[in-house]
């Protein structure tokens, strides 16, 4: 996020309150379970997920504004590490089953 769009998320926070935007966080990941529910039914298409998406992701920026990002950074560090550990220890299964999804960073 750049300082541009940090800066008008504390503006929405100020404006709004911390109350209000926990409140509108849960509706938002409301609406984006919502959509993935309706794609399982072919209800809902890329677009209308995207929105979703990109409606959660601002209200999670601003959660991460309101209770630390530094925390949540290091929480996320050892989150995917351990997912990292877990993908690399089964690398055999995963590429058997998602053959055509799966592309390994040469970098890992």
């Amino acid at each position: 996020m750049n300082d541009s769009q940090k800066s008008t998320l504390i503006h929405a926070i100020n404006h709004f309150g911390v109350d209000h935007q926990i409140d509108k966080a849960i509706e938002e990941l409301g609406e984006l379970i919502t959509a993935l529910s309706r794609r399982r039914l072919d209800r809902s298409n890329r677009q209308d997920i995207a929105e979703e998406i990109a409606d959660v992701l601002i209200m999670a920026n601003q959660l991460r504004i309101i209770y630390g990002g530094e925390m949540v950074d290091d929480i996320i560090d050892q989150k995917l590490l351990r997912l990292r550990k877990y993908i690399n220890s089964d690398i055999d299964r995963v590429m058997r089953l998602n053959p055509e999804v799966y592309h390994r960073n040469k970098t890992d």
